[in-house]
C-alpha cells in the first residue's frame, strides 16, 4: 500500500537547478554510503562527473526506489562540499567535508536533522546466495511487459507446491523492499522452509522488469501480471500445477481475491493485510488513522478529509475532470498553508519562493490522484470478488495496521462470508502488528524504520497454523 509520507522523501517531481561547480576531478566517480536520522538508516549512493560536457550529479535511494535523481547548487571551497536535492517537499541540504575518498557531513531536511557519510572505497553488493534452498533468476512475459524475479525451491523433493507473493502499491522490487526491511525475501524464506516453491518478482519498472506501454496500469491491468506468473509456473516441470498458491501484501491482497474468484488454477489465497472494503474508504481512513498518530490537529484531519472526500466525488463522477480539479487546487493551497508543518523552514520568510513552491505541490497532489490507478482504486469494491472465491483464503491483520485498518476489514469480510455463507476464509489479528507486521508502538508509517527488520513472531506461526490445517503438501 503507498505511503502517503516517508522519513526522508515523498518526491513527486524533482526541480533542477544550474550547478554552480566546476571541473574537478578530486571528486569525480561513484560514492556510497547512507544517510542516519534517528535510528534510520537510508543507504545512498552519489555519482558525480564534471568531465563530461553537461555536468552531471546524481543520487539514488534504493530503499525508497528513487534512481539517479538530480542534485543541484554543488560547491566545493578547499576541503569543504554542499550540495542540494530540491523536491516538492523540501529542499535536502547536505554539507559535508572531504577526506581523500570520504566525505562526512550533516544533512538536513524540513527541520530533520542528521548525517551523511559516502565513500569511495567500497565494494559492489554481491547477490547474496542462500545455502538453504535453490534460487533460480527467470522472467516472464505479459504482452508487452516483460517480468523478471527470483523462484525458490527447497534443496530436496521434487513436484513442489507454489506459491506466488503479490506485492503492495506502489513501485516495489521482489522482496517488497522498504527502509531496509524485506518482508518478501523473509516470506520466500518462510514457505521454503515449509516445503513450498515461491515466485517472486519485480513489479513493472522496477529493478529488472519493464514498464510496457501503459504507463498508468490500474489494479486490474497489475492483476494480469499475477495471470502471467501463473501461467509460466504451469509451463515447469518441477512444481504441483494442482496445488498454485497466491499471498498478496495489501493491494496485492486484493489482487489474491480478484484472480481467486475466477482463475481454476488458484488453491488457496493468503491475504496479508489485504482490503474488504472501498478504495476510498481505504484512503479515507488512512489518511485520517496516520495523521492522527502523528500528531496532526483534529481540525486540520477534519478539513483534509473533506477536500480527499471533494477529490475522490471528481475522480468517481468522471466528467469535466481537468476544470473540477482546477476548482479545488486553491482548496489544495490553503491546506496546504494551513497546517506549519507542511512549510519547510527556510521558505516561511521568503513569500514568492513559498508561493511558487504551493503551487507546485499542489499541482503535484492533482497530477498523482488524477490518474486511472486512483479512479479505479477508489471505485473498486472487493465485495464483488471475495463472494465469488470457492478455494481457502487466509485473511491477516495487524491490529496497528493505519493503512489497511483491521476493524473495518475485518468486520465487512465477516459481513460478506456471513451473507454468503462461506467457509473457506479464516481471518487472525495479530496484536501490535503494524502494515508490514513488525511489531509496533503507534502503527505509524514514520516508525517503520525505526523497528526490527524482522516479523512479529505471531504473524509467520499463525500463517504456519493455517497452512497445515488447510494445504496438504
Amino acid at each position: 500500500m503507498k505511503i502517503k509520507k516517508s522519513i526522508l522523501l515523498s518526491l513527486l517531481s524533482v526541480f533542477i537547478s544550474t550547478s554552480v561547480f566546476s571541473k574537478n576531478t578530486e571528486i569525480d566517480g561513484k560514492w556510497q554510503g547512507s544517510i542516519k536520522i534517528s535510528s534510520v538508516n537510508l543507504k545512498i549512493i552519489v555519482e558525480i562527473d564534471t568531465d563530461a560536457k553537461e555536468k552531471k550529479y546524481t543520487i539514488q535511494i534504493p530503499q525508497q526506489l528513487k534512481e539517479k535523481l538530480e542534485l543541484s547548487e554543488f560547491q566545493k571551497e578547499n576541503k569543504n562540499i554542499k550540495f542540494q536535492l530540491k523536491t516538492p517537499n523540501g529542499t535536502a541540504f547536505f554539507d559535508g567535508e572531504i577526506d581523500k575518498d570520504n566525505i562526512l557531513g550533516k544533512f538536513s531536511q524540513n527541520g530533520g536533522n542528521g548525517i551523511f557519510e559516502i565513500s569511495r572505497n567500497f565494494k559492489e553488493e554481491e547477490k547474496k546466495v542462500n545455502p538453504n534452498y535453490n534460487e533460480e533468476e527467470v522472467s516472464f512475459k505479459n504482452n508487452d511487459v516483460t517480468l523478471a524475479g527470483t523462484f525458490s525451491t527447497p534443496k530436496k523433493g521434487s513436484n513442489f507446491p507454489v506459491v506466488i507473493l503479490i506485492t503492495g502499491s506502489g513501485p516495489q522490487n521482489r522482496d517488497e523492499e522498504i527502509f531496509g526491511i524485506k518482508p518478501f525475501e523473509l516470506m520466500a524464506n518462510f514457505f521454503n522452509r515449509k516445503g513450498f516453491a515461491v515466485l517472486r518478482f519485480d513489479d513493472r519498472g522496477v529493478g529488472e522488469s519493464t514498464f510496457g506501454k501503459n504507463s498508468d496500469p490500474t489494479t486490474l491491468d497489475l492483476s494480469t501480471d499475477t495471470e502471467a506468473a501463473i501461467k509460466y509456473l504451469k509451463t515447469r516441470k518441477d512444481i504441483n500445477k494442482n496445488k498454485i498458491g497466491l499471498f498478496g501484501h495489501s493491494e496485492g491482497g486484493m489482487i489474491v481475491n480478484m484472480i481467486a474468484s475466477k482463475n481454476p488454477d488458484v488453491s488457496f489465497g493468503i491475504m496479508m493485510a489485504g482490503t474488504s472494503i472501498t478504495g476510498e474508504r481505504i484512503l479515507l481512513e488512512q489518511a485520517e488513522l496516520i495523521a492522527r498518530a502523528d500528531g496532526i490537529d483534529e481540525k486540520i484531519i477534519t478539513k483534509n478529509r473533506e477536500l480527499s472526500q471533494k477529490i475522490y466525488d471528481i475522480q468517481k463522477k468522471g466528467i469535466n475532470k481537468e476544470n473540477e480539479f482546477k476548482k479545488v487546487k486553491d482548496l489544495i493551497k490553503e491546506a496546504i498553508l494551513s497546517d506549519d508543518k507542511n512549510i519547510p523552514k527556510n521558505l516561511k520568510n521568503t513569500p514568492n519562493e513559498l508561493n511558487d513552491y504551493v503551487e507546485k505541490v499542489a499541482d503535484s497532489i492533482i497530477l498523482s490522484v488524477n490518474s486511472k490507478w486512483t479512479e479505479f482504486f477508489i471505485s473498486y469494491d472487493p465485495k464483488n470478488d471475495i463472494e465469488k472465491v470457492k478455494v481457502p483464503v487466509l485473511a491477516i491483520f495487524g491490529s496497528k495496521d493505519l493503512q489497511v485498518p483491521s476493524e473495518s476489514n475485518k468486520k465487512s469480510l465477516e459481513e460478506i462470508i456471513k451473507k454468503t455463507g462461506q467457509k473457506n476464509y479464516e481471518m487472525v489479528v495479530i496484536k501490535n502488528a503494524n502494515h508490514l507486521f513488525q511489531e509496533a508502538k503507534t502503527g505509524s508509517p514514520s516508525e517503520y524504520g525505526t523497528l526490527s527488520k524482522e516479523f512479529i513472531p505471531d504473524f509467520l506461526k499463525q500463517i504456519e497454523i493455517w497452512l497445515d490445517k488447510n494445504i496438504i503438501l
